[in-house]
């Protein structure tokens, strides 16, 4: 395994860390870093798989607290949003995509 390997791995075990005790910021933390490191076209979707997964088993520890009203509007916009985004990803040029990331981020 690769220094770099180690490191983004380092970079997701902070990621799920957070993400299990504050409930959301994951991205936060793992995507400037990995936008740095393997550049935007693999990150974000890296980030995002990582983030379903850890969802995924936070929710099946945590599914007796479920509240289907409260994320209903959520999936909802996720439904739409997320085929948007990874079309805009697509499409638009990887330092505007960087550069947007960065402003929205600080």
């Amino acid at each position: 395994m690769s220094t770099t390997q180690l490191f983004i791995a380092l970079i997701f075990f902070v990621d799920a860390f957070v993400q299990a005790g504050v409930g959301f910021g994951a991205a936060l933390i793992s995507l400037p870093v990995l936008v740095a490191l393997l550049g935007v076209q693999v990150a974000t979707p890296l980030t995002s798989l990582v983030s379903i997964v850890s969802s995924i088993i936070l929710f099946t520890y945590y599914r007796s607290a479920f509240n289907l009203r409260a994320v209903y509007p959520l999936v909802l916009a996720a439904i739409v949003g997320v085929p948007l985004g990874v079309l805009g990803l697509s499409q638009v040029n990887e330092q505007t995509v960087t550069a947007l990331l960065g402003v929205i981020l600080i």
